[in-house]
């Protein structure tokens, strides 16, 4: 996380209550380890600056997976995919909690992104990817564990975007097509 530099930031998850203390670096960035659960909960956990207090509610312990791609792994019940949309009409699995990637490009690696992170319903899922999905719900049925899923796909996008550019000065013939990409600060979805 971040806060003001030199701050200490104490982090509490309701299955134990114990409180873990860090202190936020000269660059304001903190990180902390917390020894999880075994069981799938819903948990919250406390995040307090002693300016700040947030509370994030409805964790759940499991598996978090990142689906990312093209249009194939952007594709949606939204896009005409026939089997999402029967999907949609049946109770989805709440253990499967989703997060879609706002889609924005950078010349520069970025430490954060927007998006939030839903439970999986039918309107949750409808602009979901659908492969995401169903390996999701096909994992979560598998190893009896919720299942996060995370989509950052963007149909259209050549692979050399997904590349930091310093990776491919390397490679002439990559950095060339690299090169060619347009740039912006954002693209809606």
């Amino acid at each position: 996380g971040w806060a003001d530099p030199r701050t200490e930031v104490t982090v509490t998850p309701s299955w134990d209550h114990q409180p873990v203390k860090v202190k936020a670096g000269g660059d304001t960035k903190w990180v902390v380890e917390v020894k999880t659960p075994s069981t799938p909960g819903p948990y919250t956990v406390g995040v307090n600056t002693g300016k700040a207090e947030l509370t994030v509610s409805d964790i759940l312990m499991g598996e978090v997976w990142l689906c990312g791609g093209q249009s194939n792994m952007n594709w949606s019940a939204m896009h005409g995919v026939l089997d999402m949309r029967e999907e949609l009409e049946k109770p989805l699995d709440p253990q499967i909690r989703l997060f879609t990637v706002t889609k924005m490009s950078s010349e520069f690696p970025q430490e954060d992104c927007t998006g939030v992170w839903e439970v999986c319903t039918p309107e949750s899922a409808k602009w979901f990817s659908a492969v995401g999905y169903f390996f999701g719900k096909s994992l979560s049925a598998g190893l009896g564990r919720p299942v996060g899923l995370i989509n950052a796909s963007w149909g259209g996008s050549p692979a050399e975007t997904w590349t930091p550019a310093e990776q491919l000065k390397d490679r002439p013939d990559l950095f060339a097509q690299w090169k060619k990409v347009p740039k912006s600060t954002r693209w809606d979805i």
